[in-house]
């Protein structure tokens, strides 16, 4: 599976933007949980990060989460493929996740719910909606970047 959607998504609008923070602010206990472990280990939510960050380009989340991967014992040729769309090398357990969040980073965020509940009732409840999680926190993150870049490109200004 090689990426092939539209690269570099931004926010279509601040709106968008400013419904997607509240949204995720309200889930700030959730998001501690997920941080901590517990319920996904740190690699494979690094796995699932780079997937999303693969499809939408983001170059500060490549940078950030590669090494945040990396740190969680991801090795390196992993990463590449895993931003690349290669999921040719990962764990039969997670797989279903990973493609689960490819499709979905792809579609722009869209929960298909059939292939929700059958990563439910691949992973259970608990696991499907951490997954869930760290897939919107990512794009979150994703966009933001992309924007700010297209902000600076349109200014003419370059980043630091």
């Amino acid at each position: 599976m090689v990426f092939e959607g539209p690269k570099k998504r931004t926010w279509s609008g601040l709106g968008r933007f400013l419904a997607e923070t509240l949204s995720l602010a309200v889930r700030t206990p959730q998001m501690m949980k997920l941080g901590r472990g517990r319920t996904i280990s740190h690699g494979f939510r690094e796995r699932l990060m780079l997937v999303v960050t693969g499809v939408n380009r983001c170059r500060y989340c490549t940078f950030i989460h590669s090494k945040a991967a990396g740190a969680a014992g991801v090795a390196p040729e992993q990463i590449a493929k895993l931003l690349d769309g290669d999921l040719s090398d990962v764990s039969s357990e997670e797989l279903p996740a990973l493609q689960f969040a490819a499709r979905w980073a792809e579609a722009d965020a869209v929960v298909d719910n059939s292939e929700f509940e059958r990563l439910q009732a691949t992973c259970g409840d608990d696991v499907s909606d951490q997954i869930l999680l760290a897939l919107r926190m990512i794009r979150y993150g994703n966009l933001t970047g992309n924007t700010f870049d297209a902000a600076f490109r349109r200014s003419g200004e370059k980043p630091t």
